[in-house]
């Protein structure tokens, strides 16, 4: 699932950047090759103004949709489940019952009752991380507000998940593991690939 998305996500600027206007675009003189007419060159002025325009839009859309879309399931998520446990309750009475038991509860117990964690956990917190990190350091030169733009989704990023982690959803498990694993060698590769 991770290729799918470094594909999915570094397809078009990589190609903008590397291959556009290198490739099937003849020779002068002849300006078509298997008959393909010059539609894949690069305005006069180069290709870094359209690697720039998609590389603004990776950073401001996609990221903000990619948010809203990580706080948005579980909070669509606990009002299904609220609404279905308003629709079950058949007296005001019971409601405040429970309301006094809730107050008493201990902390765990109220935290029993919220949506548990997705399956893949972790996986797609450092995905966006590593994806993030290989657009900030391999495009830094034809955007350079790009580390500005994910310092601020970084801070956003982490209170949405605070609000996610700690109201939303169950706490993950802890395991004990000795490094981050894969995702040590994939960011040392990104960083090599942008020096």
């Amino acid at each position: 699932m991770s290729l799918f998305q470094f594909v999915n996500f570094y397809a078009s600027p990589m190609y903008i950047a590397f291959l556009k206007g290198r490739v099937l675009v003849g020779y002068p003189g002849r300006n078509t090759l298997s008959g393909l007419s010059g539609l894949e060159q690069c305005a006069e002025y180069g290709c870094l103004l359209e690697l720039t325009f998609q590389l603004v839009v990776i950073f401001a859309l996609k990221q903000t949709m990619n948010n809203i879309k990580e706080l948005g399931t579980p909070l669509v998520k606990v009002g299904i489940r609220k609404f279905y446990s308003l629709l079950k309750k058949k007296k005001k009475e019971d409601e405040d019952e429970e309301e006094e038991f809730k107050a008493a509860q201990p902390p765990w117990q109220r935290d029993r009752k919220l949506e548990p964690e997705d399956e893949l956990g972790l996986f797609e917190e450092y995905l966006e991380l590593v994806i993030q990190f290989g657009f900030v350091t391999i495009f830094a030169a034809a955007f350079p507000l790009a580390p500005l733009l994910a310092l601020v989704n970084n801070y956003f990023e982490i209170r949405l998940d605070a609000i996610k982690y700690l109201r939303l959803t169950r706490r993950i498990v802890p395991t004990r593991v000795q490094d981050i694993g894969p995702w040590y060698s994939l960011l040392d590769g990104i960083a090599k690939f942008a020096v």
